[in-house]
């Protein structure tokens, strides 16, 4: 659910202040700070919405348009890697970089956001061998190696000592 309050296509912020106890929030992307505060949520709405319609009402008495225009230009910040792979992959299909991204912004607009879930979880590659002595069954007695994922959990100290014993 959004933190933000929504009134004639308009945003503002909710946040708090623990000292002063009350709420308060800011309209978001006008030209001009329009804050305004509350006891309750409920008084942080209607406040917000009356700050809106002054707001509009004085732009309109000075002939001033109140929503900030966007240059089109932003930064973006992520990681050399990323930054790599989207630079190879726009001259693999004949576009600037900048195209690229403005293509993902659209497609990521079109589609319905789901959060992921992100879970790590740690494992290490084992090597497990195993000696098999029966020479009955067709083995002779040289090892026999299978690898596998482990997963780790923690060991007791009694539970290392035996591995470390175990493994020499």
């Amino acid at each position: 659910m959004a933190k933000v309050l929504e009134y004639k296509e308009y945003k503002g912020s909710i946040e708090f202040d623990l000292e002063d106890n009350c709420l308060f929030g800011k309209a978001l992307f006008l030209d001009d700070a329009v804050i305004y505060q509350g006891e309750t949520i409920a008084e942080l709405k209607r406040c917000f919405e009356e700050s809106i319609d002054e707001y509009l009402l004085t732009c309109e008495e000075i002939g001033k348009e109140p929503e900030k225009q966007f240059s089109g230009v932003f930064n973006v910040r992520m990681e050399s890697s990323l930054h790599r792979s989207m630079a190879h992959r726009a001259v693999k299909l004949g576009v600037t970089l900048n195209a690229l991204v403005s293509q993902a912004c659209q497609w990521f607009l079109q589609h319905e956001y789901q959060p992921s879930v992100i879970h790590n979880h740690n494992h290490k590659h084992v090597q497990y061998i195993y000696r098999f002595t029966n020479e009955s069954e067709g083995f002779s007695g040289s090892d026999y190696s299978i690898s596998g994922v482990g997963y780790d959990r923690p060991r007791s100290q009694s539970e290392s000592k035996k591995a470390a014993a175990a493994e020499h």
